[in-house]
Order: C-alpha cells, then structure tokens, then sequence
C-alpha cells in the first residue's frame, strides 16, 4: 500500500509539471503536449469501462502514466528553456528532384497494388469469404499460396511495397500542401495508399495517415511553414479525399464489427485492457525472459534473423516469441481483443519496469533532437522523419510500430529518398538551449 501511494505521489508531481511546463510555453503547438493530451483522453475514456469493457488496474495506469511521465522528462531535457529564433519562412527548402523518376516508381507501385486490389477481390467473391477470413490470407504466411504464391512475394508486398507507400504518401501530401504544383504526384500516393487498406480490408494505414496530416496542420504554424493551400478555407478537392478515407475508415470498421463507434472506442481503448492483461499474467508466470532491446527493435531483429535463418533455422525472432500476443483475449462482456497492447508491453518485454521508464526517457530526447533539428536543418526529410517518429509514438498507444520490419524499411527509404529525390537546404534558423528542465520550447 505504501509503494503504491508513492508510485502515485510521483507520477503525479510528474504529470503537474508536464501540464506547468506546456501551459507556460507555447501550449498545443507543442509536440510534448499532443502526446500527452493523445494518451491521457484515450486513458480517460478507458476507466468508464463504456459498452462493458474491463477496466484496467491502478497498477496499469500507474506504469502508463510513468512511462508517458519519463518520455517527457527526456523531451524537457534537452529542450530546457531553448528558444528558436527563426529567421524566415524556409518553405522554399521543399522541393524534389527527378520527377518523372519518382513519379516513375508511384505509378509501378500503383500497377502492382491493383493486381493484388483485383485478385483479392476475385478470391472473396469466387469463394465465398467473409473481409476477416480474407484478412487471413493477407497477413498470415503460411496461406500465402492463394494470393500471393510465395512467401517471397508476400514479404515483398509487406514489407517494399508497402514502405513505399506510406514514405510517398507523407512526402507528396506535405509536398502538395507547400506546394501545389506536386498534385498529380499527391493523387498518385493517395490511390496507392487506397488501394493497400482495400487489398489488405484494414484500417490502420488510413488512420495512420490521418494522424500523419493531423500532426503536421498541428506543428505547421509551430514550424513557421508556409502552406500554398490555404488551411483556413482547406481546398475543397484536399476535403473531398481527406472525407473519402474517413468514410473508407468508418466502413472497414463496420465491416469488421457492425457497430461504427463502438469499434472505435474498443480499438483506441482495448490496448490498455490487453496490457492489463499482460502485466497481470506476466506477474503470475512470465511467458519469455526478458529480451534486452529485441523487442522495442522487433523490426531490425526481424530481418536479421530472416536472414540468419538461412544458415540455421533454429534461431527465431522476439516478434515469434510474441506471437501468443495475436491470440483473442477477453477485453470485456462478449468483447474480444488481440494483437494491440501499446508500445509498453515492448519496452517492459525488454527491460521490465526500469527498462520501460529508461526506454521512455531515451524517447523522448530523440523527439526533442528531431525537433530541434527540424528548426535547424529544414527541408522535407527531417520534416517527414520528425512527423514519422512523433506519430510512432502516438500510435503507440494501439502498438510499437517498430517491432514491423515495414517501419524500418520506411525509414530507409526515407535515407534513399533523401539522395536521390530530396533537395538539400541550409541552417535558417538558430536555436539556444537553457537551463530550466521544465519550461520547454
């Protein structure tokens, strides 16, 4: 009872100063603060246990709260009391080069999703399957005969394809939005990125998506950027396929699960029910050792050990050792959950409390890194890279996406892109660090 008085003792002096130091600086253009805000609405609505679902322990929260406590004590750190003077608007930094190669490599992107688009189609109406059995074939390996022919294509598309198009989609829809001269290479990555939730009947990547823009209109006045399409009066085509994915999101959903809202509060609230779950039978029996960075990395070990496998088929992944986390379990009254339990349950795998809290911190000094860096060196990589790895961790509120070899094939991309597509731009602004931990930029 005394340690857990403690425990909330700190996570709530740490919470107070979190609010103290976003509400004394530049408040809700501040990334620190879409995170908090994001983790602690969907904690909230969580504890009401709406349409009978579980509620987590206090325990659970309470190792929420504090990894969510740690990552912004680590943002704050090296942000400090620094101040960004900015010089000008340094949209003119985003430009491509070699447009008709990139444009090139869209177009058989787009060519190979509509194969796929068609015969997925053909399968479910030719055999009678339901969009869940169907998912079956889609992300399971072993059925991978029917619409892929071998594993070789199905890691292909999982893994190039769609990094592919979800590197394209950020660059060209950040691109269309500084400027509108790039709008049939924006339509071309938003087919693609239709396609892919089509093909595979999920709706992940589009909320992914949406969460992407939402970050960036978020940081745009932040980031002094200068938007050629008005976001005051948003255009009105932008709005016609922005509402097109919300209402693909909301069919896929009712799809899935026949109740439209009700699939939205279980999807953005079983995660802490899972973890609870988790945490709670980890305690009892734990199901692996703890795995020492290979789970919060599950993406790089993925392909390591993919290619180790070669040569000895004994070794296998932390993300196979995980594969329990896929079984359905019971989130509530007649409500089953599966595979989603937040980026913590990685991080816990890997170091358990202490090493989730030490995770966490280490976190949050890369964000505030990338958003420096983003003020300093600007141009649409560091954009694009920053917006990838702060939406990571909103999303980590359903799962660490990092523990999927696509994320770090997007971000190598991204380094490819960067090359070959991507135009260099020169320090415009200069930043100043302070000493005060806890009056952040």
């Amino acid at each position: 009872m005394v340690i857990i008085l403690i425990q909330i003792i700190i996570v709530t002096v740490l919470l107070s100063l979190t609010i103290i130091s976003a509400f004394r600086s530049n408040t809700f253009k501040n990334p620190i603060t879409l995170i908090n805000l994001w983790w602690g609405g969907w904690l909230l609505l969580s504890s009401f246990g709406f349409y009978h679902l579980f509620i987590p322990s206090t325990n659970t929260y309470l190792y929420i709260l504090g990894n969510i406590s740690f990552l912004t004590l680590g943002y704050l750190l090296v942000l400090g009391r620094g101040t960004v003077n900015s010089k000008q608007s340094y949209s003119k930094a985003f430009e491509l080069k070699n447009l008709k190669l990139f444009n090139l490599v869209q177009l058989i992107t787009l060519f190979i999703m509509l194969f796929f688009a068609i015969k997925g189609i053909k399968i479910m109406v030719t055999q009678n399957i339901t969009p869940q059995e169907y998912r079956g074939y889609v992300f399971k390996g072993y059925l991978t005969d029917p619409l892929y022919g071998s594993n070789f294509i199905f890691l292909f598309i999982h893994y190039i394809v769609k990094g592919f198009i979800l590197v394209n989609s950020m660059v060209c829809t950040f691109l269309y939005l500084l400027r509108k001269k790039y709008y049939r290479t924006f339509l071309i990555s938003i087919a693609n990125l239709l396609l892919l939730s089509a093909f595979m009947v999920s709706r992940i990547d589009i909320f992914r998506y949406i969460i992407l823009i939402l970050i960036f209109f978020f940081l745009a006045r932040k980031l002094n950027l200068k938007l050629e399409v008005n976001i005051n009066i948003i255009s009105k085509k932008v709005l016609t396929y922005f509402s097109f994915m919300i209402i693909i999101l909301f069919i896929v959903s009712y799809l899935r699960a026949g109740q439209v809202f009700k699939s939205i509060l279980v999807y953005f609230t079983g995660p802490f029910i899972a973890l609870d779950t988790f945490l709670e039978q980890y305690n009892i029996q734990p199901q692996i050792p703890l795995q020492f960075g290979r789970a919060t990395l599950g993406g790089i070990d993925d392909i390591i050990v993919l290619i180790i496998r070669r040569f000895n088929d004994t070794i296998v992944s932390t993300n196979y050792k995980l594969s329990f986390l896929s079984d359905a379990i019971s989130i509530g009254e007649s409500q089953t959950y599966n595979a989603f339990y937040t980026m913590f349950v990685n991080f816990f795998i890997d170091g358990n409390v202490f090493g989730s809290l030490l995770i966490s911190f280490f976190l949050g000094i890369t964000i505030s890194l990338l958003f420096v860096k983003t003020y300093t060196n600007p141009n649409i990589f560091v954009l694009t890279l920053f917006i990838y790895i702060l939406h990571m961790v909103i999303f980590g509120s359903l799962r660490w996406e990092f523990s999927s070899g696509w994320s770090w094939i997007v971000l190598f991309l991204l380094v490819i892109y960067k090359k070959l597509f991507f135009k260099s731009s020169k320090n415009l602004n200069n930043f100043k660090g302070g000493k005060n931990l806890f009056n952040s930029c």
